[in-house]
């Protein structure tokens, strides 16, 4: 008897069940979810990363090229690097590039060559900076694009340590190297950058670290924008919802990695990007981190999702599936209640059809698992229901993970869907098809290329079950197709590209194969010889090239060194040719491969040959120049007649023993040509020799002789061949260039370099006898003013005069050079003392002190002397010459004229002055400078009319240094330019924002000599009008009179272009000297400032007050404005008003004050109107 349970407790036992399958299946869809959703996360962080990665390994493609370009290229030219740089529109290619640049290893030594090389390349003001003196510099030469890095052009890398130590490693490592964060000279912002190097050596890459830091010549770099680098590389609706941080964890070589925090962060996509997210119960914290090695650093790329998703648990899926199981439950209990007395039957029933089906399942699972290849089986809603062991093994998921998932489970979105509907459409249609993807495999990723086989599996009535699919492995036929096909399209290219025409016929003689080459020869366009008939054989050689063809098809290749082929015209080819046969896939000959190339240049060379060799000769007898031949074997010596002029013999004299000529040579010379001679027959080396020759009236000829060595099979030397031609001529202008290289061209004293090297000379023997020597560093006071105001002619005639002065008042031994400009240096060795050097600098400025007499102009100079002496100011020739230099700018500052000895005290004020110039150069980078505006006074009615610009300086930790202390240190060491193009660009911008605010005041802004002298002066101009916006009505530069007077032909130019932009112009300082009056009608002046000198006493001294009224008298009837500076008391400023000078400025009628102290005083004035 069988028992069953009661109906009651079978439907009960069911409803629990039931409860805990569903419980389950929500746990299982809420983990799979789960992990489906940090599978994606992860996923799309892969994705980002690699985006990064590929979009730096772009920036470091960028950097290859620019190391090929430059490499390659020693002499490169600042303009082909701009062209270059420009060509690869680097802004649009690579987002995130601020600037491609060359920097250029410069020694020590060849620091000031460099300087002026590239002064002469357009940048008169270019200095390395920062300026500080080192053993060899890493200076920034070529940046593309110059606008806006600026401020890296004539950088010293060595000064900044994050590019010093990257350089230092790409150097050692002969790989590209990051900075890691840095912020850039160029960035005014909060925000960062980073540069990767790459070195460039000489003679290619070296194998040892040694060597490439000798061999280092350049490097080149990419300078990037962190923020824009990044930005592009994480958007896009792919990468949407994504935060990501990026941590620069140090640099690869470090032992240990740096602790990703705040302080690593390299780039931030969002704010909170790289924070841990905050956790709840109802959402998931995903994060991902992926480690790059990116040039030479370690790079921890942090991803988190913004917002953060809803927890898995709480996803509709998992809630229906729980519901959805429940109500299943219940309806199952209430049914198996209903249903609890027909049990037993069914059962019965169930267990027959079992057996049944079990049977005829174990048949088809044993048919299905014999077949090799992989079998799946799907149901009608794609999921897989079954497969055999070949499916298993070859995507690596066994049938139980398999069974239930769809292709999304296993395959990625794009492939899956289009699978699944390829799926739907064959249930629809229920025809079997097959079609071919590449599949990432599901276990390992890599994409693998698969056949499908598909069709449709029925029910009994007729309805689709489901697909029945086949998948088969053609990755490595996919591979050979390829592989094929490369190889296909590389043969066409070689054949494509070959300089000789290939031609394949085949065994009809019908053209299948037709190059460029050939078309090129012979006329005929491929399109019109493939599948025809087509001959190139001459008539009467077709014979013959068929007697070549069969031999080839018979195995053979022919090689015609020359033949003739036809062209379309007619014309005949000289050409060589090559016949080989083809063969078909079983073997089997089936046409003929021609290569044919044209030997009409060489037949043309050959003929112009003969010719040359003709007219060579004629030539040689003409240039004077002879042939001679040497036999070792039998020591005899044969000569063309052209030999006898070389030795002062007429051409035509009859041959003598070769020996008598070798009498002819200068004795200091015979044993060298006999050396040459018997050391080339010995190695069997070619030779070349200069030697004399003394002719028979006594003069002294130079020949140039070159000997070729010809050898025997044995190897030895059996004859020589030789040419000889005089060189006199050439070996004269030799001498005369080798004095050049070391004389002045214009005075013919010593230069530079001859100077170092009788300075080192003197120091040497001074110390042998432990003497004393002086150097004198003399510059020339007033010149440049004659040279400009009476031309370059008479200042080289003056410069001439002065040497030829000099020379009489030295001894034999001394040395005079000129340096260049104004400036000579004397050496004057073997003194007793410094009454010596005194001595001699009395009569050098005694006898400069007289006037020149140079057409029809007597000249006076004066001169500046400083003197060193060895050994006590320095026992080298840079240090005396630097010593001496010092002197004399003391003697300049101690009223000129006179002649001043070193002391260390002078030492001490040149180094505050490079000090001084070096925080100048700091200030400019650092923002240290301000702008503060004196206005200027309409007295009728005391309304500001307009404001001055006055720099202020306020170095860090110090309290502001007044323009006279620095402004003097500026214009000598040229930073007065960058310094007056900040104030120029600052001051325009300020003066339109008040225009802007409706206050339409116009700006004068005061203009150096140097900045008006740059050519570039007028165009930076325009563009800073431009670039503002700002009415150039509104804008005034003030000169002093020096600046027109001192460049009279210059300045008109300049001066004409700058009014011609709308500009004002106004005189500064005017009556203070120079004679200025008579240039106000050559000059577009518009404005004159009085000299506050002439309004401090203008109330007390007549002869002021009369200078006052001349000046406002002129400037009325010549139309100028007059403005008076100084104004300090309100008698002055009646006085003025009385003299008719309506415009003003000084303390009494307002202060120089900031900006936004400006923006008060013209809104108290506003509200009091």
């Amino acid at each position: 008897m069988k028992n069953y349970l009661r109906p009651q407790t079978v439907a009960l036992i069911t409803l629990a069940c039931g409860v805990l399958v569903s419980v389950a299946a929500w746990f299982f869809v809420g983990r799979q979810a789960d992990r489906e959703a940090r599978a994606d996360f992860a996923n799309q962080a892969i994705l980002a990363a690699n985006l990064v990665e590929r979009r730096v390994q772009r920036y470091v493609d960028l950097l290859y090229g620019m190391e090929g370009l430059t490499a390659n290229r020693p002499d490169l030219s600042r303009r082909e690097f701009h062209r270059h740089v420009s060509a690869l529109a680097a802004a649009q290619r690579f987002p995130g590039v601020q600037a491609v640049q060359f920097i250029r290893r410069v020694p020590a030594g060849e620091r000031e060559a460099f300087v002026q090389g590239v002064r002469k390349d357009g940048y008169p003001a270019f200095t390395i900076k920062p300026g500080e003196m080192r053993s060899e510099y890493w200076v920034i030469d070529y940046v593309e694009p110059m606008e806006g890095n600026e401020a890296a052009f004539g950088l010293d890398l060595q000064s900044r340590e994050a590019p010093r130590l990257a350089m230092e490693r790409s150097r050692d490592s002969a790989e590209p190297v990051s900075t890691g964060r840095y912020r850039l000279v160029q960035e005014r912002s909060d925000s960062f950058g980073t540069v990767l190097y790459l070195p460039i050596y000489d003679g290619g890459t070296p194998r040892t670290i040694a060597e490439r830091r000798v061999r280092v010549r350049a490097w080149v770099n990419v300078v990037l924008r962190i923020d824009d680098a990044f930005a592009e590389s994480v958007s896009g609706p792919l990468l949407a919802g994504l935060r990501l941080a990026v941590h620069d964890l140090g640099a690869t070589h470090w032992p240990t990695r740096a602790t990703a925090a705040d302080d690593t962060i390299f780039y931030r996509s969002h704010p909170g990007a790289g924070r841990p997210p905050e956790r709840s119960a109802f959402t998931m914290d995903l994060a991902h981190d992926i480690d790059l090695e990116i040039a030479g650093r370690h790079w921890r790329l942090q991803f988190n999702a913004d917002p953060a998703p809803v927890n898995a648990w709480l996803r509709p899926l998992a809630l229906l599936t729980l519901g959805a199981g429940l109500i299943v439950s219940l309806l199952l209990f209430g049914i198996l209640r209903a249903l609890a007395s027909t049990r037993s039957e069914a059962v019965e029933l169930a267990q027959r059809a079992t057996r049944d089906l079990r049977a005829q399942l174990s048949l088809n699972k044993e048919l299905i698992e014999a077949i090799p290849y992989p079998v799946y089986f799907k149901d009608p809603k794609g999921r897989y229901i079954g497969c055999n062991q070949s499916f298993e093994r070859g995507i690596g998921i066994t049938r139980d993970r398999l069974i239930g998932r769809t292709a999304p489970d296993l395959f990625p979105g794009e492939f899956a869907e289009r699978f699944d509907a390829d799926d739907q459409d064959l249930l629809r249609t229920g025809a079997s098809r097959t079609m071919e993807a590449r599949v990432p495999h599901p276990s390992h990723g890599r994409p693998t290329d698969v056949m499908f086989s598909k069709a449709v599996f029925r029910n009994a009535d007729g309805s689709a079950a489901g697909i029945v699919g086949l998948a088969i492995d053609v990755t490595d036929r996919k591979a050979l197709e390829a592989e094929t096909l490369r190889s296909h399209h590389r043969l066409r290219a070689v054949i494509e590209a070959a300089p000789v025409a290939i031609i394949a016929r085949d065994l009809d003689l019908n053209i299948r194969m037709w190059n460029p080459a050939a078309e090129r020869l012979f006329g005929w366009r491929e399109d019109e010889v493939i599948g025809k008939r087509v001959s190139i054989v001459p008539p009467h050689m077709r014979t013959e090239t068929e007697s070549h063809r069969q031999k080839a098809m018979r195995g053979g290749i022919i090689l015609l060194e020359e033949t003739q082929r036809m062209h379309r015209d007619g014309t005949f080819i000289d050409c060589s040719m090559t016949i080989a046969p083809l063969y078909d896939a079983a073997g089997a000959c089936d046409g003929t491969m021609v290569t044919i190339a044209d030997i009409r240049p060489r037949k043309e060379a050959e003929r112009a040959l003969r010719e040359s060799e003709g007219r060579l000769k004629l030539a040689m007898e003409a240039a004077h120049m002879g042939l001679w031949y040497w036999s070792a074997v039998t020591d005899d010596v044969t000569y063309s007649d052209g030999l006898n002029p070389l030795f002062g013999r007429p051409i035509d004299a009859p041959h003598t023993d070769y020996r008598a000529l070798q009498d002819m040579l200068h004795p200091d010379d015979r044993a060298l040509l006999v050396a040459t001679l018997r050391h080339a027959v010995k190695h069997g080396q070619d030779f070349q020799i200069d030697y004399r020759t003394v002719w028979p009236d006594g003069t002294v000829h130079w020949v140039a002789n070159r000997g070729q060595v010809h050898r025997g099979p044995n190897g030895r030397a059996i004859s020589v061949v030789g040419v000889a031609m005089d060189i006199t001529e050439r070996k004269i202008a030799e001498q005369r260039i080798a004095h050049m290289a070391h004389h002045d061209a214009l005075t013919g004293l010593p230069n530079r370099v001859l100077l170092h090297d009788r300075i080192r000379q003197a120091i040497a023997q001074a110390h042998r006898s432990s003497a004393q020597l002086a150097v004198l560093f003399i510059d020339l006071d007033r010149f440049k003013t004659i040279n400009d105001s009476l031309g370059h002619a008479l200042g080289d005639r003056l410069l001439q005069s002065v040497a030829s002065r000099i020379l009489v008042c030295l001894r034999e031994g001394d040395t005079v050079s000129r340096l260049g400009g104004d400036e000579f240096v004397i050496v004057v060795p073997s003194i007793n003392g410094a009454s010596d050097a005194s001595h001699v600098a009395a009569k050098i400025l005694e006898v400069l002190g007289d006037p020149f007499h140079l057409h029809g102009n007597d000249l006076h100079v004066a001169a500046s002397v400083g003197i060193s002496l060895y050994p006590s100011d320095g026992l080298d020739a840079e240090t005396l010459m630097r010593n001496a230099d010092t002197a004399m700018y003391h003697a300049k500052d101690s009223g000129r004229g006179n002649f001043q000895f070193f002391t260390p005290h002078m030492n001490v004020a040149a180094q505050q002055r490079l000090m001084l110039e070096n925080a100048l150069r700091r200030a400019i980078d650092n923002g240290e400078f301000e702008l503060h505006y004196q206005p200027i006074y309409d007295l009728r009615d005391r309304s500001i009319t307009g404001l001055e610009a006055l720099l202020r300086w306020h170095p860090p930790g110090r309290d502001s240094v007044p323009p006279s202390d620095f402004i003097p240190a500026a214009e000598e060491s040229g930073l007065i330019v960058p310094i007056g193009e900040w104030v120029l660009r600052e001051a325009l911008k300020q003066a339109k924002a008040w225009q802007s605010a409706g206050r339409p005041l116009f700006i004068a802004v005061n203009v150096s000599a140097s900045q008006l002298a740059r050519s570039s002066f007028v165009e930076r101009l325009r563009h800073m009008l431009h670039h503002t916006g700002i009415d150039p009505a509104l804008v005034e530069l003030e000169l002093t009179e020096r600046v027109i007077v001192e460049g009279v032909g210059e300045s008109r130019s300049t001066l004409d272009q700058v009014a011609a932009l709308g500009v004002g112009i106004a005189i500064d300082d005017f009556g203070t000297g120079y004679s200025g009056l008579a240039y106000l009608k050559r000059f577009p002046i518009d404005t004159v400032k009085i000299d506050q000198s002439f309004i401090r006493d203008l109330t007390v001294d007549p002869d002021d007050a009369a200078i006052v009224t001349a000046i406002v008298a002129m400037a009325k009837s010549l139309g100028i404005d007059v403005v008076a500076e100084g104004v300090e008391t309100q008698e002055q400023l009646e006085a003025l008003q009385r003299l008719g000078c309506h415009r003003a400025q000084g303390f009494l009628l307002g202060r120089p004050m900031s900006a936004r102290d400006i923006d008060k005083l013209l809104g108290a004035a506003a509200a009091a109107a």
